[in-house]
């Protein structure tokens, strides 16, 4: 039996929508402001990538993981449809996000995303979170 995987990610869209909130992403300027001084940062003519998207935030305390170490104080479940359309960062950005700030104030701090996708479909992104 084959498994609908078109199918299976407009449910996780579905409920994602449902349930979750806006979010912005952020990957900071990797281009210094003066190339023979990198030290100094991408300063105030910087070119960063934002996308704002729906996610579902759930901290790791209530999670039911039998992991022994702790990857982060939460984890992000994005829809697929809301961050994949339109979007401004590259497969190679994904590891460079480094902010996330939802719609209640809170910024937190990206340690990766990851994209879960059998096959060609993008089912939904998780992204690892800390305050």
């Amino acid at each position: 039996m084959a498994i609908d995987y078109v199918a299976l990610a407009a449910t996780a869209d579905s409920l994602i929508r449902a349930n979750g909130k806006s979010v912005t992403f952020k990957r900071q300027s990797q281009t210094p402001l003066d190339p023979t001084k990198p030290w100094r940062g991408a300063g105030a003519n910087n070119n960063d990538l934002t996308i704002t998207c729906v996610a579902v935030v759930i901290p790791n305390d209530e999670l039911d993981d039998k992991e022994a170490m702790r990857r982060g104080d939460a984890t992000a479940y994005i829809a697929a449809s809301t961050f994949g359309t339109g979007n401004p960062f590259t497969a190679a950005d994904l590891v460079l996000i480094d902010t996330m700030a939802d719609n209640e104030g809170y910024t937190w701090h990206v340690h990766g995303v990851k994209i879960i996708n059998p096959g060609s479909i993008r089912v939904l992104y998780q992204a690892e979170l800390d305050h």
